[in-house]
């Protein structure tokens, strides 16, 4: 995902609801957590720029207000 100079790449994802070009508005479910290589429930999330990556510290995000976080998609929205 793009947004003005900052590339957001996120890893592990079970289901992804956006495909390359579709537009994202804040607030969008961007997909639901699958399992990493040690078998855990897990999403990677990487940011960068042109010019390298940058180093994500958990003080830089904001809480959910819903903290629902292993829930299933719903099933419409499961990849067909």
């Amino acid at each position: 995902i793009k947004k003005e100079n900052l590339y957001f790449t996120y890893s592990n994802l079970k289901f992804a609801n956006y495909k390359k070009g579709d537009s994202i508005k804040a607030n969008d479910i961007i997909g639901y957590a699958g399992k990493n290589l040690d078998d855990e429930i897990a999403v990677d999330i990487y940011l960068s720029t042109q010019e390298g990556n940058l180093s994500l510290r958990k003080e830089n995000f904001i809480p959910r207000s819903n903290n629902d976080f292993f829930s299933l998609p719903p099933k419409d929205m499961e990849p067909q």
